[in-house]
């Protein structure tokens, strides 16, 4: 005895040619059977955003989007003091490219401390 297999919209219930669709959708993944006229429908709908979208290749590592802005003052800040009062740490200028190191950081911060503290009185 034989077995028939019956395919159907999971949308609109219709029987026949369905097509199995994947996607991703805020970390859920979810399958369903759907007929034509609903994988076009639902490709229509997802156009935009595919097309706004960055495509993840399988296996590609999702970086995480810093939620918070960072602590402390602007490294570009930090960086146009110390080069304009000359400042060196370990008897070193600051690096006119790259991270600001932390040693510059504070004696930035040091010193608007000592302002306030000297406007204050």
């Amino acid at each position: 005895m034989g077995t028939k297999e019956i395919k159907f919209c999971d949308i609109t219930g219709e029987e026949g040619d369905v097509e199995k669709v994947e996607f991703e959708f805020k970390g859920n993944r979810y399958s369903i059977e759907l007929c034509l006229s609903e994988v076009i429908a639902m490709e229509g709908a997802f156009k935009p955003y595919i097309a706004a979208g960055e495509e993840i290749t399988p296996g590609q590592v999702e970086i995480p989007v810093q939620a918070s802005k960072p602590s402390g003052p602007d490294p570009v800040t930090v960086r146009e003091w110390a080069i304009s009062n000359s400042i060196l740490v370990d008897g070193k200028a600051i690096n006119e490219k790259g991270r600001v190191p932390k040693a510059f950081t504070d004696l930035f911060l040091a010193e608007i401390e000592a302002r306030e503290a000297s406007n204050a009185e």
